[in-house]
């Protein structure tokens, strides 16, 4: 949404900083849907590095994650996604999370 009005900002690309290939573009009612996205490890054990899964991969959660919102005449956005998060409406077990509305402030000429 526009910071100074809270109309829907359309067209905004958004996505995440660490996972590049789960992005989205906002539709004409400012609303967007980012994919789920799964990263298997057959096996996962704790060491003194921390996480060690096999196979190798990343380990993400919405707790760590950034969100980035461009758009034409507006100032980026970028923000940890943990900070846009509604609780109201969100399922975990389904792996669904809400978000708050995502304010874009426009760009000064």
């Amino acid at each position: 949404m526009e910071t100074n009005s809270a109309e829907p900002v359309p067209g905004a690309h958004v996505s995440l900083v660490e996972l590049p290939n789960v992005q989205a573009t906002s539709d004409p009612s400012g609303r967007f849907k980012l994919r789920a996205t799964h990263n298997f490890h057959l096996l996962t054990t704790g060491g003194i590095c921390g996480l060690v899964g096999w196979p190798p991969g990343q380990h993400y959660t919405f707790l760590n994650l950034t969100l980035v919102a461009t758009n034409r005449g507006y100032d980026a956005l970028r923000v940890p996604l943990l900070d846009c998060v509604s609780l109201e409406g969100a399922n975990l077990s389904e792996r669904r999370v809400l978000l708050r509305d995502v304010p874009l402030r426009p760009s000064r000429p």
